[in-house]
């Protein structure tokens, strides 16, 4: 059956349900020859009239994937942190850390696709808020509010630790697993001194 041919569901959902778009027929498009660019056509067995039928321009098939992205790489964040104990802050941090390094490589030429390679000029599909910094704000400020660590503004924190995230994995660039390990290793330490008391 094909990919969209889901009567009645919306956007989100027709793309959730199949999971994780790098797995799909989909996603393995978007990241083969002619990128984001080849599409539509015959698009994971998809004709061209349901295609357009869910996605009336290539920018609402872009912005229903970069949710999809954040969603799908923020729950497998949670999943991470959730295999350590409730109580154990600096744990599921680190957790945090090497989760998100790990799934960054995984997913990078999808990311590259979604983010990078085609702009969303329609402002009304342009989402400015960040899953991602939204859930380790409000993890940091449970954290504050146990006495595991001292933050003065777990949003302003959380911005920060992102963006110090993204620019390490961004100045790697690299397949080297050896490479991978030290940047995970040095954001580990980074993150651990920048919540810490005093």
């Amino acid at each position: 059956r094909a990919l969209f041919q889901e009567g009645g569901d919306s956007l989100l959902r027709i793309v959730a349900r199949r999971g994780d778009v790098l797995g799909s027929a989909l996603g393995r498009q978007l990241v083969g020859p002619g990128g984001f660019e080849s599409l539509p056509g015959q698009a994971a067995d998809v004709a061209k009239g349901t295609f357009y039928l869910y996605f009336p321009t290539k920018e609402h098939l872009l912005a229903a994937l970069r949710q999809r992205f954040v969603a799908s790489f923020g729950d497998e964040l949670q999943r991470g942190m959730d295999r350590r104990p409730a109580g154990d802050w600096l744990g599921r941090l680190r957790v945090w850390v090497e989760t998100a390094v790990r799934l960054h490589f995984e997913r990078l030429a999808l990311h590259d696709v979604v983010f990078h390679d085609f702009r969303v000029e329609d402002r009304r599909l342009k989402k400015d808020d960040n899953v991602i910094i939204d859930r380790l704000a409000m993890f940091l400020e449970q954290g504050k509010r146990a006495r595991a660590w001292s933050v003065a503004d777990s949003r302003l924190m959380a911005v920060m630790l992102f963006h110090a995230f993204h620019g390490a994995v961004d100045e790697v660039a690299s397949t080297d697993r050896i490479k991978h390990v030290r940047v995970t290793r040095s954001l580990q330490t980074f993150f651990r001194r920048a919540v810490a008391p005093g």
